[in-house]
């Protein structure tokens, strides 16, 4: 009877710990209601409960998983912005093969109109990079040292996947968009398949700028290639990319959501 009352104390201790540091974020938001305002403070407990919900994509080539994508919304103190990580690893046969750990950051406006920052943690075979570029409403600046003038809303393919997500309107539009240094414009066209649910089209049409980078990462590598088909399906009531599909003949690479938690 000791042994387990003693084990079952053990478990509630642990409970208690895994909460407290979930406990003090919780203080100090209600704490910042008081200091800077309520509609601040409420602001932050969205980012906190938004920041627990993921989805989880299983990345298939030829019909093979080789890969799980995760896409997550991280907490922040400023209400003028939002930032998404994607996360992207082999699963455990390729990583045999060849294996991938990679992390992309891209944070833009609240509207999700345009993009404000994006940064890439690379972890590949035969590849280690870090990567990033800040954008203002005249000039772009690169971790190289480079800095582009420039005007216009932007985008890289990550942040407009998911400003797709929160699109109306189902018109054809374009978007500026940047690739490590590239410039494109970005045809992007809208089918219907179901009352809650919308494929998008991407064409890109090649514009000026240079690749920043020698060598980049498996997934950035091939993204523009004037052969490539690319879409998404999003599920317009759950605003959340269900599907994706990327296709350079004679392959083609798919991405299903499995979880969203």
């Amino acid at each position: 009877m000791v042994f387990f009352a003693k084990t079952r104390f053990t478990k509630v201790i642990g409970i208690i710990k895994k909460d407290v540091q979930l406990l003090s974020t919780i203080l100090y938001i209600l704490g910042s209601m008081k200091k800077q305002g309520l509609l601040i403070g409420i602001f932050l407990l969205v980012c906190l409960v938004s920041s627990l919900r993921a989805q989880h994509y299983e990345i298939s080539l030829l019909g093979i998983p080789m890969a799980q994508v995760s896409i997550e919304k991280k907490p922040s103190n400023k209400p003028s912005s939002i930032t998404y990580e994607y996360k992207a690893k082999t699963n455990r046969f390729f990583s045999s093969l060849y294996n991938v750990n990679n992390q992309y950051l891209v944070t833009m406006d609240s509207s999700m109109g345009r993009l404000l920052c994006y940064r890439k943690e690379i972890s590949q075979k035969n590849l280690k990079q870090s990567f990033w570029a800040t954008y203002t409403d005249e000039e772009i600046f690169y971790s190289t040292g480079e800095t582009r003038v420039t005007n216009g809303h932007w985008h890289t393919i990550l942040s407009l996947l998911l400003k797709l997500t929160m699109m109306e309107s189902l018109e054809d539009f374009q978007q500026p968009i940047d690739i490590e240094g590239e410039f494109y414009t970005a045809i992007v066209v809208p089918t219907q398949t179901s009352s809650n649910t919308v494929e998008w089209n991407i064409e890109l049409i090649p514009q000026e700028g240079r690749p920043l980078l020698e060598k980049t990462d498996i997934f950035t590598s091939r993204l523009a290639d004037p052969e490539a088909q690319r879409s998404i399906t999003v599920d317009r009531s759950r605003k959340c990319i269900i599907a994706a599909r990327f296709t350079l003949p004679p392959y083609t690479l798919t991405a299903q959501l499995v979880e969203d938690s």
